[in-house]
């Protein structure tokens, strides 16, 4: 790790294996006002609208902490998530335990599931589908078509190109817990991604700032 200025602040860049992945679905999700009210009623339309049967086995593909799908197994639902991060799938798995839910999760890519007509639905939410490239989108679809039995659905929210594309470069600081966070983002036409550039800047004396990375868990990189 480098050292920088005569104070020896410590600056880090980690990936969202290492470190991201966990801020933003945990820490700062869990910060966002009205987030569980908003994972309520979002479960309860996905069981509406695609008519989900009783004790019904899904898909959480990029499942975080498990945010949702503790949701769907509080109503009879068997979970199997998948998430790249291991703390997240950590995170997920003792708030199973604790709750008594049934749901397996598993480290890994998601992108490379071998599932066969198992799933009644399929779910991948929080903007998690198109972060890889479009071919490889295109192949996760097929995948998650295979995995679905006859009847099965999939359910899949992402970010709209539409609504990114006339948005205009930012850059923001706001206060997170032990220092302030700088945040960029701006719409990259030659690729037609939405990208991001984060930092953290700690009372400890730490800098953290995102890895370069590209594809799924990247945190510069977030196609809409």
């Amino acid at each position: 790790m480098p050292y920088c200025g005569d104070d020896e602040l410590i600056v880090q860049k980690l990936s969202y294996c290492e470190y991201w992945g966990y801020y933003w679905r945990v820490t700062s999700r869990h910060q966002i006002p009205g987030i569980f009210e908003w994972d309520k009623n979002l479960v309860n339309l996905i069981m509406d609208k695609c008519g989900i049967p009783p004790n019904a086995e899904i898909l959480d593909l990029g499942c975080a902490g498990g945010d949702q799908a503790r949701l769907f197994a509080q109503k009879d639902c068997r979970i199997t998530g998948i998430d790249q991060v291991p703390n997240l799938i950590d995170y997920a798995k003792n708030v199973f335990k604790k709750e008594g839910l049934r749901g397996d999760f598993i480290v890994g890519d998601f992108r490379k599931i071998e599932y066969s007509s198992k799933f009644d639905l399929c779910v991948m939410l929080s903007g998690t589908f198109g972060f890889p490239a479009e071919n490889e989108d295109r192949q996760l679809l097929e995948r998650v078509h295979r995995s679905l039995n006859t009847d099965g659905k999939a359910f899949i929210d992402y970010l709209p190109v539409e609504s990114y594309s006339k948005r205009s470069r930012s850059k923001t600081w706001q206060p997170i817990e032990g220092g302030y966070a700088l945040s960029e983002e701006w719409y990259h036409v030659p690729t037609s991604t939405w990208r991001t550039q984060h930092t953290h800047i700690l009372a400890e004396g730490r800098i953290i700032q995102a890895a370069e990375e590209n594809g799924y868990g990247a945190t510069g990189l977030c196609p809409p």
